[in-house]
């Protein structure tokens, strides 16, 4: 059960950041194309991150491979400040 829920963590809290992310560009942009644009932005975003956090997950660390909740950790780092800037930039 625990190995489950590992599994669901990633997804959910991916889907938890698009939310909030379309909520966001919704009760900011007061226009409906600012919305979508935003929305394709995030997803483009996403798609070219996912490389890059395969990689770093992928590397050597002096103390061995880094665990499972250390690499979420990264990949809300890497995305989080990313998905502000994108919020600024609308």
């Amino acid at each position: 059960m625990r190995e489950y829920y590992r599994q669901l963590r990633q997804p959910l809290i991916f889907m938890e950041g698009f939310l909030f992310t379309v909520l966001f560009i919704l009760f900011l942009g007061r226009h409906l194309y600012i919305a979508v644009v935003g929305i394709v932005l995030f997803l483009l975003l996403g798609l070219l991150l996912t490389p890059l956090f395969q990689w770093l997950t992928t590397q050597k660390f002096p103390a061995g491979k880094i665990d499972h909740d250390l690499r979420e950790n990264m990949f809300l780092i890497l995305v989080t400040p990313l998905n502000l800037l994108l919020l600024l930039l609308l």
